[in-house]
């Protein structure tokens, strides 16, 4: 039986979620998911995020998860902001553990998605109108996965499955 690993993008209105082979790191299927009441507080926004997101994991997982991948959180400029992506990536984590009991957890820090794909908060404008469009153009042009414009979310979980 194939392993996977699953990686995601944890989000406060958005979660991304991908899922890649464990071994070659191909990808199989990702999906970007937003929360349908942005006026319900934040608990119940993130546990409607999760609860999505695992039930698309349950239905297009191929085979035995191997590992999941998760964006190493650091503070930047806003605190807080760290602090609820860092508790949401907690949520995803335990709700998933509940489904899949053995699991293996990759911490990828953002440089490596950086020096994966050689871009960074210095060049995207050369690449992009804004970071974010930087890196969902690089994954639609160079591995040539079809994404909306606007799933940042789902691209960086796509990219934090492959430098993980």
């Amino acid at each position: 039986m194939k392993e996977y690993i699953v990686a995601i993008d944890p989000g406060t209105l958005k979660i991304g979620v991908a899922i890649l082979e464990y071994g070659t790191r191909k990808y199989v299927i990702s999906k970007q998911f937003y929360v349908e009441n942005k006026d319900d507080d934040w608990l119940t926004r993130s546990f409607e995020l999760v609860a999505n997101a695992i039930e698309f994991i349950k239905t297009y997982l191929p085979g035995k998860l191997k590992a999941v991948a998760v964006e190493d959180q650091y503070v930047k400029e806003n605190k807080s902001t760290t602090i609820k992506l860092a508790r949401m990536s907690g949520i995803f984590l335990g709700m998933l553990r509940a489904t899949y009991p053995d699991f293996e957890v990759i911490l990828v820090q953002p440089r490596k998605v950086s020096k994966l794909t050689g871009i960074n908060e210095n060049n995207y404008q050369v690449l992009g109108k804004s970071y974010h469009h930087a890196i969902v153009q690089y994954v639609r042009k160079v591995l040539n996965i079809p994404l909306d414009e606007t799933h940042e979310d789902e691209a960086f979980a796509i990219l934090i499955g492959m430098a993980a």
